[in-house]
Protein backbone atom coordinates (compact mmCIF):
# COMPACT_ATOMS: atom_id res chain seq x y z
CA UNK A 1 0.00 0.00 0.00
CA UNK A 2 1.37 3.33 -1.13
CA UNK A 3 0.49 5.07 2.41
CA UNK A 4 1.20 6.00 5.59
CA UNK A 5 -0.12 4.76 8.71
CA UNK A 6 0.66 5.42 12.74
CA UNK A 7 1.31 1.74 14.18
CA UNK A 8 -1.69 2.12 16.23
CA UNK A 9 -4.01 3.76 13.26
CA UNK A 10 -2.99 0.61 10.63
CA UNK A 11 -6.19 -1.21 11.15
CA UNK A 12 -8.06 -3.75 9.20
CA UNK A 13 -10.98 -2.00 7.29
CA UNK A 14 -13.74 -4.47 8.01
CA UNK A 15 -13.08 -5.81 11.56
CA UNK A 16 -10.47 -2.88 13.24
CA UNK A 17 -8.08 -5.87 14.34
CA UNK A 18 -4.71 -4.15 14.80
CA UNK A 19 -2.72 -5.12 11.76
CA UNK A 20 0.85 -3.63 12.99
CA UNK A 21 2.57 -7.29 13.50
CA UNK A 22 0.44 -9.35 11.16
CA UNK A 23 -0.12 -10.21 7.82
CA UNK A 24 -2.57 -8.65 5.68
CA UNK A 25 -3.97 -7.98 1.99
CA UNK A 26 -4.88 -5.40 0.48
CA UNK A 27 -8.12 -4.86 -1.77
CA UNK A 28 -9.02 -1.29 -3.48
CA UNK A 29 -6.70 0.36 -1.35
CA UNK A 30 -7.84 -0.85 1.69
CA UNK A 31 -6.13 -2.62 3.86
CA UNK A 32 -7.84 -6.29 5.91
CA UNK A 33 -6.56 -9.00 8.23
CA UNK A 34 -6.51 -12.37 6.68
CA UNK A 35 -9.63 -14.04 7.45
CA UNK A 36 -11.76 -10.79 6.44
CA UNK A 37 -10.28 -10.86 3.40
CA UNK A 38 -10.79 -14.13 2.28
CA UNK A 39 -14.66 -14.20 3.79
CA UNK A 40 -15.26 -10.92 2.01
CA UNK A 41 -13.42 -11.16 -1.61
CA UNK A 42 -12.15 -15.24 -1.70
CA UNK A 43 -13.71 -17.36 -4.41
CA UNK A 44 -15.37 -19.88 -2.73
CA UNK A 45 -15.46 -23.71 -2.85
CA UNK A 46 -19.20 -24.80 -4.46
CA UNK A 47 -19.87 -27.70 -2.02
CA UNK A 48 -18.68 -26.53 1.41
CA UNK A 49 -19.35 -22.89 0.77
CA UNK A 50 -16.00 -21.49 2.38
CA UNK A 51 -13.16 -19.01 0.67
CA UNK A 52 -10.50 -20.80 -1.14
CA UNK A 53 -7.17 -20.02 -0.08
CA UNK A 54 -5.26 -22.35 -1.80
CA UNK A 55 -3.39 -20.94 -4.82
CA UNK A 56 -4.76 -24.25 -6.85
CA UNK A 57 -8.23 -24.61 -6.62
CA UNK A 58 -10.87 -26.53 -9.68
CA UNK A 59 -13.06 -24.19 -11.70
CA UNK A 60 -15.29 -25.58 -14.50
CA UNK A 61 -18.21 -23.66 -16.33
CA UNK A 62 -21.22 -25.54 -17.60
CA UNK A 63 -22.64 -23.74 -20.72
CA UNK A 64 -26.16 -25.38 -19.41
CA UNK A 65 -25.88 -22.86 -16.65
CA UNK A 66 -27.40 -19.53 -16.71
CA UNK A 67 -25.15 -16.97 -18.48
CA UNK A 68 -22.56 -19.87 -19.01
CA UNK A 69 -19.96 -18.50 -21.78
CA UNK A 70 -17.63 -21.49 -22.38
CA UNK A 71 -17.13 -25.37 -21.68
CA UNK A 72 -14.44 -24.91 -19.32
CA UNK A 73 -11.02 -23.19 -17.50
CA UNK A 74 -8.17 -24.05 -15.87
CA UNK A 75 -8.27 -24.27 -12.07
CA UNK A 76 -6.34 -21.53 -10.37
CA UNK A 77 -6.66 -17.85 -11.04
CA UNK A 78 -7.40 -14.68 -9.36
CA UNK A 79 -9.94 -15.19 -6.22
CA UNK A 80 -11.40 -11.95 -5.49
CA UNK A 81 -15.44 -12.58 -5.79
CA UNK A 82 -17.33 -15.21 -4.75
CA UNK A 83 -17.48 -16.75 -8.35
CA UNK A 84 -18.92 -19.75 -7.27
CA UNK A 85 -21.97 -19.50 -9.89
CA UNK A 86 -21.23 -16.69 -12.03
CA UNK A 87 -21.47 -16.89 -15.98
CA UNK A 88 -22.26 -20.42 -14.90
CA UNK A 89 -19.02 -21.04 -13.16
CA UNK A 90 -18.06 -23.12 -10.19
CA UNK A 91 -15.07 -23.22 -7.97
CA UNK A 92 -13.97 -26.27 -5.88
CA UNK A 93 -11.71 -26.91 -3.10
CA UNK A 94 -9.11 -29.73 -4.65
CA UNK A 95 -10.57 -32.70 -1.89
CA UNK A 96 -13.99 -31.08 -2.62
CA UNK A 97 -14.16 -32.00 -6.02
CA UNK A 98 -16.09 -35.34 -6.21
CA UNK A 99 -19.02 -37.40 -8.06
CA UNK A 100 -21.92 -35.27 -7.60
CA UNK A 101 -23.70 -39.05 -6.91
CA UNK A 102 -21.05 -42.18 -5.83
CA UNK A 103 -18.49 -39.33 -3.96
CA UNK A 104 -15.71 -40.64 -5.63
CA UNK A 105 -12.84 -38.14 -5.65
CA UNK A 106 -11.51 -37.05 -9.23
CA UNK A 107 -7.92 -36.09 -7.82
CA UNK A 108 -6.13 -38.95 -6.16
CA UNK A 109 -5.83 -37.64 -2.44
CA UNK A 110 -1.93 -38.66 -2.70
CA UNK A 111 -1.90 -36.25 -5.85
CA UNK A 112 -3.53 -33.29 -4.94
CA UNK A 113 -1.55 -29.98 -5.90
CA UNK A 114 0.73 -31.67 -8.03
CA UNK A 115 -1.56 -32.45 -11.07
CA UNK A 116 0.62 -30.38 -13.11
CA UNK A 117 4.05 -30.66 -11.61
CA UNK A 118 5.60 -27.86 -9.91
CA UNK A 119 3.22 -25.79 -11.77
CA UNK A 120 0.82 -23.76 -9.48
CA UNK A 121 -2.04 -24.53 -11.92
CA UNK A 122 -3.99 -27.65 -12.32
CA UNK A 123 -4.98 -27.71 -16.20
CA UNK A 124 -8.54 -28.88 -17.25
CA UNK A 125 -8.87 -30.11 -20.35
CA UNK A 126 -12.17 -30.38 -21.82
CA UNK A 127 -12.90 -31.87 -25.06
CA UNK A 128 -15.74 -31.52 -27.58
CA UNK A 129 -18.26 -33.64 -25.93
CA UNK A 130 -17.77 -32.15 -22.55
CA UNK A 131 -15.62 -34.29 -21.19
CA UNK A 132 -12.65 -33.83 -18.87
CA UNK A 133 -9.68 -35.26 -17.75
CA UNK A 134 -7.23 -33.61 -15.46
CA UNK A 135 -4.98 -36.11 -14.53
CA UNK A 136 -7.16 -38.05 -12.76
CA UNK A 137 -10.23 -39.35 -13.34
CA UNK A 138 -12.54 -38.58 -16.57
CA UNK A 139 -15.71 -37.19 -15.24
CA UNK A 140 -18.68 -35.34 -17.35
CA UNK A 141 -20.41 -32.13 -16.24
CA UNK A 142 -24.11 -32.71 -16.23
CA UNK A 143 -26.55 -29.32 -15.00
CA UNK A 144 -23.12 -28.01 -13.66
CA UNK A 145 -22.41 -30.95 -11.34
CA UNK A 146 -19.78 -33.17 -12.12
CA UNK A 147 -20.32 -37.00 -12.47
CA UNK A 148 -17.61 -40.14 -12.92
CA UNK A 149 -18.59 -41.97 -15.92
CA UNK A 150 -20.08 -44.99 -14.58
CA UNK A 151 -22.82 -42.83 -12.84
CA UNK A 152 -23.59 -40.35 -15.74
CA UNK A 153 -24.20 -43.34 -17.88
CA UNK A 154 -26.26 -45.05 -15.34
CA UNK A 155 -28.42 -41.98 -14.62
CA UNK A 156 -28.04 -39.38 -17.60
CA UNK A 157 -28.17 -41.37 -20.59
CA UNK A 158 -30.98 -42.70 -22.46
CA UNK A 159 -31.50 -46.62 -21.78
CA UNK A 160 -32.38 -49.26 -24.82
CA UNK A 161 -35.97 -50.47 -24.39
CA UNK A 162 -35.08 -54.18 -25.15
CA UNK A 163 -31.81 -54.25 -23.11
CA UNK A 164 -32.74 -51.65 -20.78
CA UNK A 165 -28.59 -51.15 -20.80
CA UNK A 166 -27.65 -47.03 -21.18
CA UNK A 167 -27.04 -46.19 -24.92
CA UNK A 168 -23.27 -44.80 -24.64
CA UNK A 169 -22.84 -43.40 -28.78
CA UNK A 170 -24.78 -41.31 -30.44
CA UNK A 171 -25.95 -44.26 -32.67
CA UNK A 172 -29.45 -44.48 -31.53
CA UNK A 173 -32.41 -46.09 -33.19
CA UNK A 174 -35.92 -43.66 -32.15
CA UNK A 175 -39.04 -46.40 -32.87
CA UNK A 176 -42.57 -47.58 -31.37
CA UNK A 177 -42.14 -44.15 -28.99
CA UNK A 178 -38.73 -45.41 -27.49
CA UNK A 179 -34.91 -45.56 -28.13
CA UNK A 180 -33.05 -48.78 -28.75
CA UNK A 181 -29.10 -50.28 -29.31
CA UNK A 182 -28.96 -50.58 -33.47
CA UNK A 183 -28.36 -54.33 -32.48
CA UNK A 184 -31.21 -54.61 -30.66
CA UNK A 185 -34.08 -53.50 -32.65
CA UNK A 186 -34.19 -56.79 -34.43
CA UNK A 187 -37.47 -58.13 -36.05
CA UNK A 188 -39.79 -59.68 -33.03
CA UNK A 189 -40.39 -62.89 -34.92
CA UNK A 190 -37.03 -63.99 -36.54
CA UNK A 191 -34.56 -61.71 -34.42
CA UNK A 192 -32.80 -60.78 -37.39
CA UNK A 193 -31.86 -56.97 -38.32
CA UNK A 194 -34.21 -55.69 -40.64
CA UNK A 195 -32.47 -55.26 -43.96
CA UNK A 196 -34.93 -52.38 -45.43
CA UNK A 197 -36.23 -49.28 -43.92
CA UNK A 198 -39.51 -50.50 -43.93
CA UNK A 199 -40.95 -51.88 -40.64
CA UNK A 200 -44.36 -53.47 -40.19
CA UNK A 201 -46.04 -52.63 -36.52
CA UNK A 202 -48.27 -55.36 -35.08
CA UNK A 203 -49.33 -54.71 -31.39
CA UNK A 204 -46.58 -52.45 -30.97
CA UNK A 205 -43.96 -54.63 -32.10
CA UNK A 206 -42.02 -54.44 -34.99
CA UNK A 207 -41.48 -56.96 -37.75
CA UNK A 208 -39.84 -57.14 -41.01
CA UNK A 209 -41.93 -58.03 -44.27
CA UNK A 210 -41.40 -61.66 -44.12
CA UNK A 211 -42.58 -62.12 -40.79
CA UNK A 212 -45.18 -59.56 -41.01
CA UNK A 213 -47.01 -61.69 -43.88
CA UNK A 214 -46.81 -64.30 -42.10
CA UNK A 215 -48.21 -62.90 -39.14
CA UNK A 216 -50.66 -61.95 -41.39
CA UNK A 217 -51.58 -65.09 -42.62
CA UNK A 218 -51.60 -66.73 -39.38
CA UNK A 219 -54.25 -64.01 -38.09
CA UNK A 220 -56.54 -64.74 -40.62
Amino acid sequence: MNAFFHPACFRCAHCSESLEHVAFFEHEGKAYCHLDYHELFSTRCFHCRTPIVDERYITINDPDLVGAGGKGKSAGGDGDGDEREKGGVRNYHEMHFFCANCGDPFLDPNAAGSVAGADTMANLVIDDDGRVQHGGKAFVVHKGYPYCEGCHNRLHKPRCRRCKQPILTDEIINALGHKWHPDCFVCESCQRPFESPSVFVSKGKAYDEHCYKILLRQSL
